[in-house]
């Protein structure tokens, strides 16, 4: 996303800390998705929507999968898709989440490429999100930055923020696929000690990842 997406983001809080969402095995008769968050806060629980083809509708794939987590305490979920279509070409997954206030939103999505092959495997693609090291960081614990890494594609940005959603700091990307932060804002100011988020973006998924800092 542009710097414009990630700025009207800036008012929007986090339910959920994300850490993936992935595919963690395939075969021609169903696909198996997994997902961990780090916190949950007033939400009801998952759903996972699906689209086949390019210019397809999501339609609903699961019930609701109810909330494990609890506050700073997260959990991990589990839930296989055993009805796949008897056809070549690429699914896309998104898992929702449903708020207690009764709104939802998307999360994250998924590709699986389902190849013309007589095995019928399925390829899938995965992003996830490494924590944050080291985790809690500050002058006054001695540690400078703290970093992130991921696995999958490149990201389209990465960003600090804070408990209420709003940009604090943006973070150049190296081509090694890791981001480092050393507690300054936009302005280049020292931040106060807090709980902050470093959010990796990547087409229409974001990724979280909790870090505290100490001044």
């Amino acid at each position: 996303g542009s710097e414009t997406d990630l700025d009207a983001q800036g008012d929007v809080s986090l339910p959920v800390e994300l850490l993936y969402f992935r595919t963690i095995e395939t075969g021609e008769q169903r696909v198996v998705l997994e997902w961990r968050t780090a916190s949950e806060s007033e939400i009801l629980g998952f759903r996972i929507a699906r689209s086949v083809g390019e210019e397809s509708e999501w339609e609903v794939c699961s019930g609701l999968i109810a909330a494990r987590g609890s506050g700073s305490q997260g959990a991990s979920y589990r839930w296989e898709d055993f009805s796949l279509p008897k056809r070549t070409g690429q699914i896309r997954y998104a898992l929702t989440v449903r708020n207690v206030d009764g709104t939802s939103e998307t999360l994250a999505t998924v590709d699986v490429k389902l190849q013309g092959s007589a095995e019928g495997q399925l390829q899938p693609t995965e992003f996830s999100l490494s924590p944050a090291y080291p985790n809690p960081f500050g002058a006054a614990l001695g540690l400078s930055t703290t970093r992130a890494a991921w696995e999958g594609d490149a990201c389209d940005g990465a960003v600090v923020v804070n408990m209420l959603g709003q940009v604090v700091a943006r973070l150049p990307v190296r081509k090694n696929r890791l981001v480092e932060w050393d507690g300054r804002d936009l302005s280049g100011g020292t931040v106060p000690t807090g709980t902050y988020f470093i959010r990796i973006d990547r087409g229409s998924q974001s990724f979280t990842q909790r870090i505290t800092f100490v001044r």
